[in-house]
């Protein structure tokens, strides 16, 4: 799956409902807005929108090497999940490339 790969994060705590602890991983990537219209519900969207996805945990060191943001081959897996089938980011092949966000110094506008 290619996609544009903006961030990755790993959350831990303590269940407000439980109390068990959690750990989470996620990979935020963006994808296209998409205009969604229906009887209850309308939507108009331009550029793209961020999507976060979960992540395997033994995928988790191989996607922090990567420098952000970046264009990135992910290969997905499914894992059980609060008693649910889910598909995870197993990881990714090839080698991510770079984006870089920065304007040059001639295309900024005046301030």
């Amino acid at each position: 799956m290619q996609a544009i790969a903006i961030g990755l994060s790993k959350m831990a705590g303590t269940s407000k409902g439980s109390g068990n602890q959690y750990e989470m991983h996620r990979l935020t990537i963006i994808i296209p807005n998409k205009n969604v219209s229906s009887a209850k519900f309308n939507k108009f969207g331009l550029g793209f929108e961020p999507m976060d996805l979960p992540v395997a945990e033994a995928a988790f060191a191989k996607l922090g090497s990567v420098t952000y943001p970046c264009r990135i081959d992910l290969t997905m897996d499914h894992e059980p999940r609060a008693g649910k089938v889910e598909a995870v980011v197993a990881g990714f092949t090839g080698q991510p490339v770079f984006i870089d966000m920065t304007m040059p110094a001639a295309a900024k506008p005046a301030a």
